[in-house]
């Protein structure tokens, strides 16, 4: 069945399967961010760190650390890339001046070349980092 007039359900892109965070629910096709770690993700979606769509519906009660979501991610393919430092999943990767690292934009995106979104975290310069890439 149709869930847009002359659309059929999505059955294309770039999906993972993520740990939901416990007693929030999550509704199918609602935007979800990352939660408090890089495997986890939670239905309140913060704009600045929205990854994808859930792709089906967790009911707040079946929620938490055994539980996962599929997720249709908000980009065409996922990519290893050099952390120039820390750099925080779900923030925008921009390009450096130092040698083709990327690093992120902190809480304001700025000038720079966005290149995608950092799927993990990681605190060590020259790290190879999981990016999100449009």
């Amino acid at each position: 069945m149709s869930i847009v007039s002359g659309f059929s359900e999505p059955n294309n892109g770039l999906f993972a399967s993520f740990a939901t965070t416990s007693s929030v629910a999550i509704t199918k096709y609602q935007m979800v961010a990352f939660g408090a770690d890089d495997d986890t993700i939670t239905g309140t979606s913060d704009a600045n760190l929205c990854i994808g769509i859930a792709m089906e519906t967790i009911a707040s009660g079946d929620a938490g650390s055994t539980k996962r979501c599929q997720v249709r991610l908000n980009g065409a393919a996922i990519v290893p890339m050099i952390g120039n430092g820390t750099v925080t999943r779900g923030k925008l990767a921009v390009a450096t001046g130092t040698a083709g690292k990327v690093t992120d934009t902190g809480s304001t995106p700025d000038a720079r070349t966005v290149v995608g979104r950092f799927l993990k975290s990681s605190a060590v310069d020259g790290d190879y980092v999981p990016v999100l890439i449009p």
